[in-house]
């Protein structure tokens, strides 16, 4: 799953190293692509076993005495004991956000299927107002050009509620398409009725 902008960006300017510094708390042993800590977080770590990587694209850490690790966010909200949210609150200031790339990167992780709308009320309400719609048309004699002119039209009233998620104002229409298709049917046998006394 792609990581979000504004993630990636923290993770990319904010270095764990950098974090610990500003606490006075410096490598233990140093070696080519990692650091060696006495572990800020848990108390008694005499044998260094905070290790931070400092090869990849962005530093993590890794502690095996209490077992915890990920990156400077994770960090930062263990060493000042914080909600994840306050942590990316605090490492997300004075970090260049630009607009354009925001956009790029949401349009990207669409693109990859790593954004996907879980919420499925819109298609659950639609389907039966739809298949309604269709059953009424199928009953109208040879698809009437009046009725399908009427049905097109509260189809892209449908499709703008869609559009706006309103989810309630959906509902309510399926709750009432029955009855409404009833009404909308009697309504038509008796335009038909008067047709017929017409043309006689």
């Amino acid at each position: 799953m792609a990581i979000s902008y504004h993630i990636q960006k923290i993770l990319e300017e904010k270095k764990i190293t950098d974090i610990l510094s500003e606490r006075n708390i410096f490598p233990a042993k140093t070696y080519a692509d990692k650091l060696m800590y006495h572990c800020p977080i848990h108390k008694g770590d005499n044998d260094p076993s905070f290790i931070v990587y400092i090869g990849g694209e962005y530093q993590t850490y890794f502690c095996y005495g209490c077992k915890s690790g990920t990156n400077v966010i994770n960090l930062l909200s263990a060493l000042d004991d914080i909600p994840i949210r306050t942590s990316v609150k605090k490492l997300i200031k004075n970090i260049n956000i630009e607009e354009i790339d925001v956009v790029n990167s949401i349009c990207d992780a669409i693109m990859e299927g790593d954004i996907v709308d879980m919420d499925t009320r819109i298609e659950k309400a639609l389907l039966p107002i739809y298949n309604a719609c269709y059953l009424y048309l199928k009953d109208v004699v040879y698809f009437n050009k009046e009725e399908i002119f009427f049905v097109d039209e509260f189809y892209k009233y449908l499709d703008k509620i869609s559009h706006q998620r309103d989810v309630e104002s959906l509902e309510a229409i399926r709750k009432l398409i029955a009855i409404a298709i009833v009404k909308r049917t009697e309504l038509y046998i008796e335009k038909e009725k008067e047709k017929r006394v017409i043309q006689r």
